[in-house]
């Protein structure tokens, strides 16, 4: 989209180079459109980079706030008396439900 405009002023540009009488007139329009277009590019690029900024703090706060939800649970976890059960229950029944889904795929066949 952006090339296509550049194009369409690159052309207005040449048109009205051809149709000035004056030279010095052509000159001052190329010198007042590149500032313009400088201070564009300009606007566009703090504005990616505020952008870029404020998603990597999003990201870097996501992550923070992860880390220590995760710290929470494993406090827990090992703070908990029944954690050990919990967990060995928990090994216990993965195991027998992959004991079931391998006894039951081989009925099946």
């Amino acid at each position: 989209n952006y090339q296509k405009l550049i194009e369409q002023l690159k052309d207005k540009i040449k048109e009205l180079s051809l149709n000035s009488k004056n030279g010095a007139d052509a000159k001052d329009f190329l010198e007042s459109f590149e500032e313009v277009m400088k201070e564009e590019m300009m606007t566009m690029k703090n504005a990616f980079e505020r952008k870029l900024r404020l998603a990597k703090e999003e990201s870097d706060e996501r992550a923070k706030k992860h880390q220590l939800e995760i710290a929470r649970m494993q406090s827990a976890l090992s703070t908990s008396p029944s954690a050990g059960t919990l967990y060995s229950s928990s090994r216990i029944a993965l195991g027998n439900s992959n004991k079931i889904n391998t006894s039951t795929s081989t009925s099946t066949s």
